[in-house]
């Protein structure tokens, strides 16, 4: 069964399937790339199909506030975004992110490229212009 996430720009809203779940991590537009980021946590979470309920205690990211980088460990992987690089390490091998785009953080919460993210976590990514919003289709 496919389903999917849905992230708006500038909503607190994200739709997981057909559920809403409200967030306090809004998607924006980065400056200087035109890049879409999105709240890491949230959306890591439920791509992989956790519990996003309880996203901030999720057990698939580790947060290293020394270093300010969010690690993900899923499906065998290990996937660390850094705040202000534009490189995740993907087993600890450098990945550049597309356009130049980077990871931030944003009101205490890690921002992430969507494709970026959504590529790495294996969902199929898409983005609909009309509505501004980025879809994740999880299999």
């Amino acid at each position: 069964m496919t389903e999917d996430v849905r992230v708006t720009i500038g909503s607190d809203i994200i739709l997981v399937g057909e559920d809403e779940f409200e967030v306090d991590g809004i998607p924006y537009i980065q400056d200087g790339t035109d890049s879409t980021l999105v709240p890491l946590r949230f959306v890591a979470v439920a791509i992989l199909g956790g519990d996003v309920e309880d996203a901030d205690t999720s057990s698939f990211i580790k947060w290293d506030s020394a270093e300010k980088a969010a690690t993900i460990i899923a499906g065998g992987k290990e996937i660390v975004f850094t705040a202000g690089s534009n490189v995740a390490l993907v087993d600890g091998e450098e990945t550049p992110i597309d356009n130049g785009a980077f990871a931030e953080i944003t009101d205490s919460r890690m921002y992430v490229p969507f494709r970026m993210i959504g590529r790495l976590l294996g969902a199929d990514v898409d983005w609909d212009s009309a509505t501004k919003t980025a879809i994740y289709l999880v299999k």
